[in-house]
């Protein structure tokens, strides 16, 4: 297997199964909130009979379950936040098949991930984790909605404000979020207008002005 950037760098053409494959792993590397998503950690199989990609695997996965969305876009330590959305495969639309997974991220589905992952490794996740994982889940699912959206553009949607923007754009696209649901995690807690950044320490925001 090799690196995922030396692959697709190569050529500009895509058949729809390394389309398939690539977009599937940005779905799941956003809704993690992976800060370390460069090639070199995103492998690649070469694919036969006309196919670029014959599977693709994920590696060195420790930065996902992030606390704060990144405060700028040039904060040097998320830098690697969603690279792969700068490749040419990124600006392929989502496909059908692959907006039917991120239709599927609904707060149902990912409070019984939360359930699980609680059970497995009790006080892994804080509230900041759970409240953002509930945000990208979000973003993912209205992304769905979107005729022509594209990883290029899911890729850019890092910062508090960014995310902020495409909901404020794209409200018909929210969760339809059930009474039951609601109460389940986050009472009347609304993700998307009531979600603020965790409190910065003047040190850690002197390290994320842009450059």
């Amino acid at each position: 297997m090799q690196n995922m950037y030396t692959r697709l760098q190569s050529t500009s053409e895509f058949d729809p199964q390394s389309i398939y494959f690539f977009q599937q792993m940005a779905v799941l590397d956003y809704f993690l909130g992976n800060l370390d998503g460069h090639g070199g950690n995103c492998l690649v199989k070469n694919g036969k009979g006309g196919h670029l990609i014959e599977d693709l695997r994920k590696i060195d996965n420790a930065n996902t379950f992030i606390t704060h969305n990144p405060l700028s876009q040039k904060w040097i330590p998320d830098s690697k936040q969603y690279e792969w959305h700068s490749l040419e495969i990124a600006k392929e639309p989502f496909s059908a098949e692959v907006k039917e997974i991120m239709q599927k991220i609904v707060p149902e589905e990912i409070n019984s991930a939360i359930e699980k992952i609680n059970i497995a490794a009790p006080g892994f996740l804080n509230d900041n984790m759970i409240d953002l994982l509930m945000q990208r889940g979000e973003v993912l699912y209205a992304a769905s909605q979107i005729q022509h959206y594209t990883p290029n553009e899911l890729g850019s949607l890092r910062t508090h404000d960014q995310i902020i923007q495409f909901f404020h754009k794209n409200k018909c696209h929210k969760w339809k979020i059930s009474d039951e649901t609601h109460a389940s995690r986050t009472g009347d807690f609304n993700l998307i207008d009531d979600y603020e950044p965790r409190p910065t320490s003047h040190d850690e925001a002197s390290g994320q002005e842009e450059l």
